[in-house]
């Protein structure tokens, strides 16, 4: 769950009592010592005063949520994201490659398992990507194909 707030050291006791109250109904125990939080303020008593507070942990750099790297920093999304998808991407094809499969077969490997992952975090992460990235990956799927 991703939950904004404007005044983090008044509504974490709500906030809390909602989540026992939804654990309670459908069963679920929730674990208040693996939440995370990043704190976005200029004002370092405030923040002082909030990381007291809060059983959470609030984290300066990265969250990771559904396999999604949740930055700080909006401009950190790319690097955080799109830079290790391709390295994974790059690696998922060389370690496949020595398949002996036919032109379709390759064809269907990136469809069916590299292709779910680039189409999910391009749906979840909207930021503007360059047309280079995008030929890059369309040159590692012709290399993976043709060899």
């Amino acid at each position: 769950m991703i939950l904004y707030t404007e005044n983090p050291i008044g509504s974490t006791k709500i906030l809390f009592s909602l989540i026992s109250e939804f654990g309670r109904m459908v069963g679920y125990k929730v674990n208040i010592k693996k939440l995370k939080a990043f704190l976005y303020t200029s004002n370092e008593l405030l923040e002082r005063e909030t990381r007291n507070k809060n059983p959470f942990t609030i984290t300066r750099r990265k969250i990771k949520y559904l396999e999604i790297n949740l930055t700080k920093v909006v401009r950190d999304l790319y690097l955080g994201n799109y830079r290790t998808l391709k390295k994974k991407i790059k690696q998922d094809t060389n370690k496949r490659k020595h398949i002996l499969c036919s032109w379709i077969g390759r064809i269907n490997i990136i469809k069916m398992s590299i292709l779910l992952k680039a189409i999910y975090r391009l749906n979840a992460i909207c930021i503007k990507i360059s047309v280079t990235y995008f030929t890059d990956l369309e040159q590692i799927f012709q290399k993976f194909t043709w060899t």
